[in-house]
């Protein structure tokens, strides 16, 4: 049992330290791991985004915990949320002690901007995995997709996604609020 909460932290320490910018950003790791490691059935990680999103903490941290628990009780729930936050701890304390001596380094200004792209492609990728299972009925990336079969579409998510939308760039509504309407709409069409 301790070999699997170590191989937990080590995989969740890859995750942690592999990964910039935030817990949209580990999404993509953190699936391939699961795949690669069969942490869990793929079909449950729509599952495991969800739940963070639902509870309170950074979303790396409460999928870290979650997995950590499915497969190894209590303590790989702890050795994973402790791999993937030990990296950043890690680094924020060596950061602080060298950043007062680099802070004009033009290299040090030059990754951070080669940083940025990476970030936002990463963000991407989790998009896109998330449109696939919940608006499309498929890949993105499909013939499907570029004829506008209708049949491609999850239509009663669409229109939620489209409801969700405007009222969040329109009103002044709380995301929250429309994140449980939109949950309890689908406990009633889904």
């Amino acid at each position: 049992m301790v070999l699997a909460w170590l191989q937990l932290y080590y995989i969740f320490f890859k995750i942690g330290l592999f990964s910039f910018g935030g817990g949209y950003v580990m999404l993509p790791l953190i699936y391939q791991n699961v795949e690669m490691h069969n942490l869990l059935p793929l079909s449950e990680f729509a599952d495991v985004v969800a739940l963070p999103q639902m509870t309170p903490g950074p979303i790396a941290v409460n999928a870290a915990t979650y997995i950590g628990f499915r497969n190894a009780g209590f303590f790989g729930s702890l050795f994973a949320t402790l791999g993937v936050i030990s990296p950043s701890l890690l680094l924020v304390f060596l950061i602080i002690k060298l950043l007062k001596h680099f802070e004009d380094n033009p290299l040090l200004k030059a990754i951070l901007e080669g940083v940025k792209p990476v970030t936002v492609g990463m963000i991407a990728v989790a998009s896109v995995y998330f449109i696939e299972r919940s608006v499309l009925r498929g890949k993105m990336i499909s013939t499907d997709l570029w004829e506008m079969q209708l049949s491609f579409f999850n239509l009663p998510a669409l229109i939620v996604f489209a409801i969700v939308v405007v009222l969040v760039t329109k009103t002044k509504i709380n995301p929250l609020i429309l994140t449980l309407i939109s949950g309890l709409v689908a406990v009633f069409i889904f």
